[in-house]
C-alpha cells in the first residue's frame, strides 16, 4: 500500500492527481491537506512524519507541496489583516526551520519530498541566475533541485516560438 499526501494547491493551478482519469491514484489513498501559511505548513508535515515513523510506513508514502513558494507567514497575514505594511522578517526563518526539521526524517524514512517553489534572477552578477526562493533552506536540504522554465525560441523565419 502506497499513500500520497498532497498539500498546498494554494493557487488552485491544476486538478488534483487524484481527481484526474489520466492518473489511476486511488483516492482512498490520498490526503489532500491545503495549508494557509508556512508555519501551518511546517507543522502538518511534521506531524504527518511523527505518525508515519509511528506506524511504519516507511517508504510508503510520497509528500508533495505546491506551493512553498507563495505561502504566507501568520505575521504577513495578521499585518496585511491590520492594514500595516510592515517587512515581514518571519517567513524566511520559517521556511529554513521547516527544511531543518524535517530533512533528516524524509530521508530517514525513505520519504520523498517534492516541494514546488518559486525563483527569481539574481541580477548581483554578469550574468543573471536562477535563485531558488525561500533562502538557502530548500537549497541546502535537496538532494535535487530543478528549475523549470517557460522559454522562448527563435526559428529560422525570425519569429518567436513559445514552448
Amino acid at each position: 500500500t502506497f499513500y500520497f499526501v498532497w498539500t498546498g494547491n494554494k493557487e488552485k493551478g491544476t486538478d488534483y492527481p487524484h481527481h484526474h482519469p489520466k492518473f489511476d491514484i486511488d483516492k482512498d489513498r490520498v490526503i489532500h491537506d491545503p495549508v494557509k501559511t508556512v508555519e501551518d505548513l511546517k507543522y502538518k508535515v511534521t506531524s504527518y512524519l511523527d505518525y508515519i515513523e509511528k506506524n511504519n510506513l516507511e517508504g510508503k508514502v510520497f509528500i508533495l507541496v505546491d506551493s512553498i513558494g507563495n505561502l504566507a507567514s501568520i505575521k504577513e497575514t495578521e499585518d496585511a489583516l491590520e492594514n500595516k505594511n510592515k517587512v515581514d522578517m518571519t517567513r524566511a526563518k520559517t521556511i529554513k526551520s521547516f527544511y531543518r526539521i524535517i530533512t533528516t526524517s524524509v530521508n530517514l524514512l525513505n520519504i520523498p519530498l517534492v516541494c514546488i517553489n518559486h525563483t527569481y534572477k539574481d541580477q548581483t552578477g554578469f550574468v543573471p541566475q536562477d535563485i531558488v526562493g525561500g533562502g538557502q533552506g530548500p537549497l541546502l536540504s535537496s538532494d535535487n533541485v530543478f528549475i523549470v522554465q517557460k522559454k522562448k525560441h527563435k526559428n529560422k523565419e525570425k519569429k518567436l516560438k513559445k514552448e
